[in-house]
């Protein structure tokens, strides 16, 4: 999807530039001077089985920008705005 246009609301996968693994937040809530947060960091979570690369390959995508595994929800994000 990557070059495609980005709707409120949709699940995106953002990637660390210089480590190629992705942003992921866990579900601790760190109480602080602004409110709730929680913590971000680089890590990719992936479940252990792989996805049909196949035909990625076919349409010639180069297999490295192909991710292998599925992302775990700490990998997901969402842009939410207000209404």
């Amino acid at each position: 999807m990557k070059g495609n246009e980005v709707h409120c609301n949709d699940e995106v996968l953002v990637r660390h530039a210089l480590t190629a693994q992705w942003l992921a937040a866990d579900r601790n809530i760190y109480l602080n001077e602004f409110g709730e947060e929680c913590e971000v960091y680089v890590k990719s979570h992936t479940h252990a089985n792989k996805t049909q690369n196949l035909f990625a390959e076919k349409v010639g995508h180069i297999a490295v920008e192909v991710p292998l595994r599925d992302q775990k929800d700490q990998n997901c994000w969402r842009l939410v705005t207000q209404q």
